[in-house]
């Protein structure tokens, strides 16, 4: 699977930088592909449940804080879950702890 988050070209491009001879576009090196432009099959895994999640909540029309404040998660955390940057399994191993204390 194609990093998402450099599509591919290995480098993040970030705000451009005015110059002389004018705009110049800055770029970062990918730390999610690790500069491969592919994610891991896992990471892959990862980001495809992260997407039903983040299709789920706004089929609710839950906006990132609401939600998180339902299931007692970080807005940070929900959104490296929907980003497939953590497993998914630790945000809902978080959110089943919660509901655990709360009843």
């Amino acid at each position: 699977m194609l990093c998402p988050d450099c599509k591919g070209e290995k480098e993040i491009k970030i705000f451009p930088k005015l110059t002389k001879q004018g705009k110049v576009i800055c770029t970062l090196p990918c730390d999610r592909c690790k500069q491969t432009g592919k994610v891991p099959n896992q990471m892959a895994e990862w980001i495809k449940l992260g997407s039903y999640l983040r299709e789920q909540r706004r089929k609710a029309k839950l906006t990132l804080r609401d939600f998180a404040k339902k299931v007692g998660v970080s807005e940070l955390l929900l959104s490296n879950a929907e980003r497939g940057i953590i497993d998914p399994m630790e945000f809902a191993n978080v959110v089943f702890d919660n509901i655990a204390k709360k009843g």
